[in-house]
């Protein structure tokens, strides 16, 4: 009867011991596959945002309130030159060509485009935004224009819950009074996913 129940007890303690080595595996297997679909999601998404700068780097506009084509880029270098980049023309014209780039993803990712004018920690930083925000009643869509310093953009970064997914490239811009004299500064995009929250950069929304 003892080495029956020695048996038993062996038996149920094997079993016990596969049954723990297979939740072990199961889990792992979920969390490598879960760990992979997250880095691919990443790796696509910083893709799409290096491409998406480069489309607006070279992307073509009609100019507001004319038919007169230009490049985007020329158009913003023109705007910051003369100081008024952070406007309503602005953030209009660059949300058109932002929401064709952005066509696959729009439904699941909000976005926004940083232009920095400069390359020093006081540089001014114009971000452009469209991102959604509940409201209580549901998720209503918003966009908005800031001008922040360097230092202030880097810390609205930061205050994101939520992945973001960017890029950036170099772009040189003319100082008014000295058409000989360039500052090198940058244009990014920046993906995140929708209704995840927009963190306040400071100052006030000048297109709102």
């Amino acid at each position: 009867m003892a080495k029956g129940v020695a048996t038993l007890m062996d038996t149920v303690f094997l079993l016990l011991i596969s049954g723990v080595a297979s939740a072990i595996l199961f889990y792992s297997a979920a969390n490598y596959g879960k760990t992979l679909e997250q880095q691919s999601s990443a790796l696509l998404l910083d893709y799409y945002a290096r491409q998406a700068v480069r489309v607006m780097s070279t992307a073509t506009i009609l100019r507001p309130g004319c038919d007169t084509p230009d490049y985007l880029l020329a158009y913003l270098k023109e705007k910051a030159y003369f100081g008024g980049l952070a406007d309503r023309d602005t953030l209009e014209t660059i949300g058109g060509v932002m929401s064709e780039i952005m066509l696959p993803l729009r439904s699941a990712y909000d976005y926004a485009v940083a232009i920095r004018v400069g390359s020093s920690d006081d540089s001014n930083v114009y971000l452009f935004a469209w991102y959604r925000e509940y409201t209580g009643g549901g998720f209503e869509e918003k966009d908005a224009c800031y001008v922040v310093n360097q230092s202030s953009y880097m810390g609205w970064l930061a205050e994101f819950r939520s992945p973001t997914y960017s890029y950036s490239v170099p772009v040189r811009f003319r100082v008014k009074g000295d058409p000989d004299y360039y500052v090198v500064g940058r244009l990014q995009m920046i993906i995140w996913p929708a209704g995840a929250g927009f963190p306040d950069p400071g100052g006030t929304d000048l297109c709102n």
